[in-house]
């Protein structure tokens, strides 16, 4: 009787050794090749978004200067352009003076329904 450590039984605990096991390696094949596919495009997408934030749009000065340069042709309204700074520099903007009051206090507001 054989036991489990003599040589001649050492091929039958291994498998059929030399024999190639196309329905095994066919689907490993794949999926190493859906691997390698989503690990190349993983890169794909962190270059990507790399060179994305490489590009930086104009900074607070050049902006200020543009607006500025607008106000002095005239294309644009010098209260704009504080409105437009208030809001680059985080802060509220200045109300308008011409904007109209809120109504009194001890009066309701009108709720009537007007036809139009």
């Amino acid at each position: 009787m054989w036991t489990v450590h003599t040589s001649d039984a050492a091929p039958l605990l291994v498998g059929q050794v030399g024999r190639l096991e196309w329905d095994l390696i066919v689907p490993i094949g794949a999926l190493l090749g859906i691997v390698a596919l989503g690990i190349w495009a993983i890169f794909k997408v962190r270059k990507w978004r790399a060179e994305d934030a490489e590009i930086v749009g104009p900074t607070h000065k050049e902006l200020l200067d543009h607006y500025q340069k607008m106000v002095d042709e005239g294309l644009l309204d010098p209260e704009e352009f504080v409105r437009i700074v208030a809001q680059l520099d985080g802060k509220p903007a200045p109300k308008p003076a011409h904007d109209q009051a809120p109504p009194a206090a001890d009066q309701p507001p009108d709720t009537s329904i007007r036809e139009l």
